[in-house]
C-alpha cells in the first residue's frame, strides 16, 4: 500500500474512531444521567422506556460497558495521531511533538464531549430512547471481558445507586 492510501486509511480510522467517541460521550451522558430514571418512572408499559430502565437499574454493568470502550477508543485514537505524526529528524524533539499533539487533541476531545453533554442533558429523554441500541449492543460485545472484571469487582453488580424507589415514583406523580 502506497503513502498516501496508508494515510488516508489512518485519517478514516480517526474519523471514525472520532465519531464512534461522541456518541459514546451522548450515551455515557443520557443513560448515567441521575435523573433518566426518574424522568421515564411511571411509563414502564412502554417497551422502548422499559429498555432503559433495564440499562438504568443496572449502571454498574453499563458504566463498565462505558468505560471499556472509551478507553479502547482513546487508545487507538492517540495510536491515530501519533501515527499522522512525521518522521522525527531528532528524537529528542518527537517526544515533546508527540507530547504536545496528544496533550491538544486530550483538550479537543474535553470541550467536544463537554458540550454534547450539555446538548443532551437539554433533551435527556428523546437521548436515552435514540442511544439504547447502542448501549445493549454494545454491552453485548463486552460482557464476555465484563464478566471476568465483575467478578473481580468488590461490589459486584449491586451497587445500583440509580435504582428509582417506590417513593420516588410517587413523588413523580
Amino acid at each position: 500500500m502506497d503513502m498516501i492510501n496508508w494515510l488516508q486509511a489512518v485519517w478514516l480510522g480517526l474519523a471514525l474512531l472520532l465519531i464512534f467517541d461522541f456518541i459514546l460521550a451522548a450515551a455515557r451522558s443520557s443513560l448515567l444521567n441521575p435523573n433518566t430514571g426518574r424522568v421515564f418512572s411511571g411509563r414502564e408499559t412502554d417497551a422502548r422506556v422499559q429498555a432503559v430502565l433495564d440499562l438504568v437499574h443496572r449502571p454498574t454493568e453499563l458504566a463498565a460497558s462505558f468505560h471499556l470502550a472509551q478507553v479502547l477508543c482513546r487508545f487507538l485514537i492517540a495510536g491515530c495521531i501519533l501515527a499522522l505524526l512525521p518522521v522525527p529528524v531528532n528524537y529528542a524533539l518527537a517526544v515533546g511533538e508527540a507530547f504536545l499533539a496528544l496533550l491538544l487533541a486530550g483538550i479537543f476531545l474535553f470541550l467536544i464531549e463537554e458540550f454534547i453533554k450539555g446538548v443532551v442533558s437539554q433533551r435527556l429523554e428523546a437521548w436515552a430512547l435514540r442511544l439504547v441500541p447502542f448501549a445493549r449492543g454494545l454491552q453485548t460485545i463486552s460482557s464476555p471481558l465484563l464478566a471476568a472484571a465483575m467478578a473481580l469487582h468488590p461490589t459486584g453488580v449491586q451497587g445500583d445507586s440509580n435504582r428509582v424507589t417506590e417513593d420516588e415514583k410517587k413523588s413523580v406523580r
